[in-house]
């Protein structure tokens, strides 16, 4: 069971930089419109992941 936690929080860790990415993307003024759609949807689709990657790290660390 370690091992499923440990990686999912590496996969938090990942998730988090992904959206770090994103945001500081969406603030360049020098953006073109169809790049804001492309980041705003990898926005919304890694704060899904991130919600759901911590539910499945709760559930591990009460198992353990």
């Amino acid at each position: 069971m370690n091992f499923q936690l440990k990686l999912n929080k590496e996969k938090l860790q990942s998730l988090n930089g992904q959206l770090a990415y994103a945001n500081e993307a969406l603030c360049q003024s020098d953006i073109k419109d169809w790049e804001i759609k492309e980041f705003e949807f990898v926005k919304q689709e890694v704060e899904k992941d991130i919600v759901k990657t911590k539910a499945l790290i709760e559930r591990i660390i009460a198992i353990v």
